[in-house]
């Protein structure tokens, strides 16, 4: 009986010494391949050693940080971590993802601007909105437009599930704003905010994803089908038709599980079931195209995947940074680009935002395309200067409140205004970009 309690002990050991080495062997010897941790994580890189870091004890800090970055098994131990966490506790670990009632995921930027919080107000909203006015009046005599879509919001979308003793929106919110000054000066807009809002009750699938931010396939096939429509009646055209196949019903994935993969649970919750729908374009020669230009956000991903068969000279311009399809390639920034010569390829601009994205809407477009018109001796989209490169770049970072928060907390750490701070994140993040193409 000791002999056999002996042994038991010593297997116990073993395995403990295993489990302990692991880890280490890992490290040294990556003999399995994890799979990778989802969403942005910035990882410290490697520092050499001097003797002022040394003697200040920043190396040390450094380099435990570094080790604790790079331990062996560290994903699926975070993996598992997470997995209790949700599971037992429902508590969730990703920087901007908090969960509502009945395991809903919501982003926090999007519930800022449900609430109001994020409001530019109503001199800025007006100034935006004479722009487009402006370039709307200037493109007319040509044939063209400019066509503002605004798309609707999670938070927005699904307040009933919003944790409990979640504050009631604010009378002051962007998307009430822009509706109200586009209508007041005849902007072409088309409002999917209130119109999927109201679809939510009645569609055959559902419209936004329990556990995704975007809309869902079968509400971005309604977009799609909208936006098309719009445009028929705004030109008097017939275009492109495309039939319908019923739509698959199928467990979410894909974008309808974006916010759920940011949690990097070991196994994931029961996945509700969502409309797929299959397409297919009818393209009989006699039918209209219109080459189109969209300054959007994510959302319009959704939307793009039907765009390529429905239009001539498509481009889209991701939060007017990068250009697709060309992107989908090798990298190609909106700045690279000739703005009059956009212009006259396309007869169609639109400008697409989620609500959570209305305080930067067009993300400098707007802005550059309405001093383009008003100096047609401008040369290009943002010119070859340095000073105009660097401002495409502050211009995107100011459309980014976390990275607008980490600024501002930097500048108060080195004394210096935002402004300041914001102009050598800009150079820095420049720089990385002419170095690396």
């Amino acid at each position: 009986m000791k002999k056999r309690s002996g042994i038991l002990r010593k297997s116990l050991l073993v395995m403990i010494m295993i489990v302990l080495f692991l880890p280490l062997v890992q490290t040294l010897f990556p003999v399995f391949e994890l799979k990778p941790l989802n969403g942005y994580i910035q990882q410290l890189p490697e520092t050499k050693l001097t003797v002022s870091n040394w003697l200040d004890g920043s190396y040390q800090k450094h380099e435990e940080r570094y080790l604790m970055e790079h331990v062996g098994f560290r994903e699926p131990l975070i993996r598992l971590h997470h997995q209790i966490d949700y599971s037992c506790f429902d508590i969730i670990h990703a920087s901007t993802v908090f969960m509502g009632q009945n395991g809903y995921l919501y982003d926090q930027k999007h519930l800022e601007a449900y609430l109001g919080r994020d409001y530019i107000g109503d001199v800025s909203i007006k100034d935006k909105v004479n722009k487009l006015r402006f370039i709307q009046d200037k493109l007319a005599p040509y044939h063209k437009s400019v066509i503002v879509v605004f798309a609707p919001g999670k938070a927005s979308f699904f307040p009933e599930h919003l944790p409990k003793g979640t504050p009631l929106p604010g009378f002051n919110t962007n998307i009430r704003g822009y509706l109200n000054e586009m209508k007041s000066q005849g902007i072409h807009t088309i409002d999917l905010f209130h119109y999927l809002k109201n679809e939510k009750e009645n569609s055959h699938f559902p419209l936004m994803a329990k556990y995704g931010i975007h809309w869902s396939h079968y509400g971005s096939a309604l977009a799609t089908d909208s936006i098309t429509k719009y445009m028929e009646h705004l030109y008097g055209i017939d275009l492109i038709d495309r039939s319908w196949t019923t739509a698959a019903e199928k467990p979410a994935h894909d974008t309808d599980i974006d916010l759920l993969v940011l949690l990097n649970l070991m196994k994931d919750p029961p996945l509700p079931k969502m409309g797929y729908p299959t397409t297919k374009i009818v393209a009989p020669k006699e039918k209209s195209k219109l080459p189109v230009l969209a300054i959007a956000d994510s959302y319009f991903w959704g939307i793009d995947r039907f765009y390529y068969q429905y239009f001539t000279d498509y481009h889209f311009l991701s939060y007017n940074r990068e250009v697709f399809p060309e992107s989908s390639y090798s990298p190609v920034f909106a700045y690279q680009l000739d703005l009059k010569e956009q212009l006259a390829k396309h007869d169609v601009i639109i400008i697409l935002a989620t609500e959570a994205n209305l305080s930067n809407l067009g993300w400098g477009f707007i802005e550059q395309t309405e001093q383009l018109l008003r100096d047609p001796a401008t040369k290009s989209y943002l010119d070859d200067s340095y000073n105009r490169r660097l401002e495409f770049f502050k211009q995107g970072m100011r459309g980014d409140q976390n990275w607008m928060k980490n600024i501002a907390q930097k500048a108060a750490e080195k004394n210096i205004s935002v402004e300041e701070m914001l102009t050598l994140d800009a150079q820095w993040v420049l720089h990385q970009y002419e170095v690396k193409y």
